[in-house]
């Protein structure tokens, strides 16, 4: 599969049909879709903001009954956590190039579109099942929330609430890749595949044919 012309005709010999076609600007139309659809991803997304904000919430208040912290210096942390999630983006984009790397990608390419301030990572060409999407496309979320909650403990107070800025704020950077996850969990039943073309920019959606007639 060399070219972006041998995987469209491969999909389609396994009975496959284009279903839609977005370019890397166009993205928000199926995070859009996803959220839409009001599935498990969009539901966890939406408890897991909640639960990370009042946990946030919690800390600070424990911080000011406890006199560790003043009110406008507890909230400078947390502002300063929010500013800090910048410094994760290369790492965030790092792990989903590794996830692409971890189901056969050979080669993953990284970019930007300064438009929107939408950093991406691609797999040229790499056709991937949902189940696939799903791991790729959460995979930094998980491994950065699951490490900022360990380190969390062992942290002074201020850099609690710190780290439950980043902790937050990156989750809410997150809403692509849930949303994302969401439009293909509304078509699993039509077994969904997707592959980028990161030359062309563009993302390319199959369905089973059988599937959608």
């Amino acid at each position: 599969m060399g070219t972006p012309e041998r995987v469209h005709e491969e999909l389609r010999s396994q009975g496959y049909a284009l279903a839609d076609s977005f370019s890397f600007r166009e993205m928000l139309q199926p995070v859009r879709e996803g959220f839409g659809a009001n599935n498990a991803f969009v539901r966890a997304f939406k408890l897991i903001t909640i639960l990370f904000f009042l946990i946030t919430t919690a800390s600070v208040a424990r911080c000011l009954v406890l006199k560790q912290l003043s009110f406008w210096a507890a909230v400078g942390y947390v502002v300063l956590g929010v500013l800090l999630t910048a410094v994760l983006i290369p790492l965030h984009e790092w792990i989903h190039g590794l996830a692409f790397k971890y189901y056969g990608a050979k080669d993953v390419r990284y970019g930007v579109i300064w438009r929107y301030l939408v950093f991406y990572a691609v797999a040229h060409l790499q056709v991937l099942g949902a189940r696939q999407y799903y791991r790729i496309g959460l995979a930094p979320f998980v491994a950065i929330s699951l490490t900022g909650l360990m380190v969390i403990p062992w942290c002074a107070p201020a850099w609690q609430l710190a780290l439950m800025g980043t902790l937050c704020f990156h989750t809410l950077c997150c809403v692509g890749d849930f949303g994302l996850c969401a439009y293909f969990l509304k078509h699993v039943d039509s077994e969904p595949l997707t592959f980028d073309d990161a030359v062309a920019g563009r993302s390319y959606i199959y369905l089973k044919k059988s599937a959608e007639s």
